[in-house]
């Protein structure tokens, strides 16, 4: 009898163990996210991947390969277009530089901000890394006013949850000015 409660005792033990171990994961060390455009390039879409690489380096060149392949997803598009071109990729202390053809420059505005923060979003899950810079041809990626664009986190870019893009509210507001 006793030894009946001591074996159903470390059992429990044993069962309470492999349970708190699992506990604490957040994700498989391989599984991220992909970000991709949607179809009507007005979004962008998380798709989860398994990385094989365990480097740094080459977990970031195999994100990139996965923004440049088409989604399994029929609905998305590649995030990164077939006519652009990765020319290099480099890295600084908390800073990833991905270096673009010119061909970059012919992609539509929306299209252009959407890939920029697909790529930022999808590279900085590599915690080693807090900013992206992107460059075309080796010089500063610029925008539209021809100002350099320079490094970007991931607060670099608003979300709009939902269909609220044309949402507005009211309100009073008392407004103090200076003699």
């Amino acid at each position: 009898l006793m030894k009946k409660k001591i074996c159903a005792i470390l059992l429990l033990c044993v069962c309470l163990l492999v349970l708190l171990s699992a506990c604490g994961k957040e994700k498989k060390t391989g599984e991220y996210q992909v970000f991709y455009l949607n179809a009507d390039v007005t979004r962008i879409i998380p798709e989860k991947v398994e990385l094989k690489s365990s480097q740094e380096d080459e977990k970031m060149e195999e994100l990139l390969k996965d923004l440049k392949k088409r989604p399994q997803d029929a609905s998305l598009r590649q995030t990164i277009p077939n006519k652009v071109k990765v020319l290099g990729v480099s890295t600084a202390t908390y800073q990833i530089t991905v270096d673009f053809s010119k061909e970059y420059y012919d992609m539509s505005p929306t299209q252009e901000v959407l890939t920029r923060a697909a790529i930022v979003k999808t590279l900085l899950q590599i915690k080693k890394y807090s900013y992206v810079m992107f460059t075309v041809e080796s010089e500063p990626l610029l925008n539209s006013s021809k100002n350099a664009v320079g490094s970007m986190s991931e607060d670099s870019f608003v979300e709009n949850p939902g269909e609220q893009i044309n949402s507005s509210q009211k309100t009073t507001l008392t407004l103090y000015f200076s003699s």
